[in-house]
């Protein structure tokens, strides 16, 4: 009996979990096309050109939602210790990290977000994150 006990403690795990983006949450903004009425009713009246579409959902992309559901919240990494999570989830941003987000602003400039905001962004989300047990309930969904 206890080498089962044990077996099953070896088995479980932790995962640095980092909340959406409120871009992740909205339907409108996922590329995939989805039908709402409310997205139709505003694509009918012409409330939003293509143009104010794609800034609000960049502008949405750097906006996290950390009272989302756990289950929506995105995996930032899988580590055997809660230590070894812990001490990821101290690291600063690296150089590499920066330079991505100076290369995605050129996609986003339009919609005046900068590199700053994004490694901004990241920081945060960085800060908003949590470690929990691979096994956590929370994780399955609403």
């Amino acid at each position: 009996m206890r080498t089962r006990h044990a077996l099953a403690l070896t088995l479980i795990g932790w995962y640095l979990m980092v909340p959406p983006t409120r871009e992740a949450l909205d339907s409108s903004c996922s590329g995939q096309p989805t039908f709402s009425v409310s997205g139709f009713l505003l694509s009918l009246f012409g409330r939003e050109t293509e143009e104010q579409h794609l800034n609000r959902c960049d502008h949405e992309g750097v906006l996290y939602v950390p009272e989302a559901s756990l289950s929506k919240w995105n995996q930032g990494g899988e580590f055997e210790t809660l230590t070894d999570c812990k001490t990821e989830q101290q690291k600063p941003f690296t150089e590499q990290e920066k330079n991505l987000a100076g290369f995605t602003s050129v996609f986003t400039a339009k919609s005046g977000i900068s590199k700053e905001d994004l490694i901004r962004s990241g920081e945060q989300g960085i800060a908003l994150s949590r470690c929990i047990a691979s096994d956590d309930p929370r994780l399955k969904g609403d």
